[in-house]
């Protein structure tokens, strides 16, 4: 089964303030608003399962199923490059397992820290 995120679908469209900012090979980053909070998309793969135990040609497995995974981060301090001081961010919400998920995760944040 494929993932959204190998299908590489743009999850923002019909969500009023969030956009896709970057694509890459290894994830999508969407902004929430205009906001310091950030959601990345990308996909993961479960388990392995054994098939197989042969003790000549060695175990047989087959890769676990792939699906979707949502982080949301924030970054906290902004970078200062003129003094070397690097920017910091931290996880608010890990392996969400949809995008709304993810994006109720954010706006609750960003609500709280108003």
């Amino acid at each position: 089964m494929a993932t959204l995120f190998s299908q590489r679908i743009d999850l923002a469209e019909g969500h009023t303030g969030v956009t896709l900012y970057n694509r890459s090979r290894n994830q999508d980053t969407y902004t929430v608003g205009f906001s310091s909070v950030t959601i990345k998309h990308s996909a993961k793969r479960g388990a392995p399962e054994l098939v197989e135990s042969d003790p000549v040609k060695g175990n047989l497995y087959i890769a676990g199923d792939a699906y979707d995974t949502f982080d949301v981060w924030v970054q906290v301090r902004r970078a200062d490059s003129n003094r070397g001081v690097p920017g910091l961010s931290k996880c608010i919400a890990e392996d969400c397992a949809t995008f709304d998920e993810a994006i109720s995760a954010a706006y609750a944040y960003l609500s709280e820290a108003q």
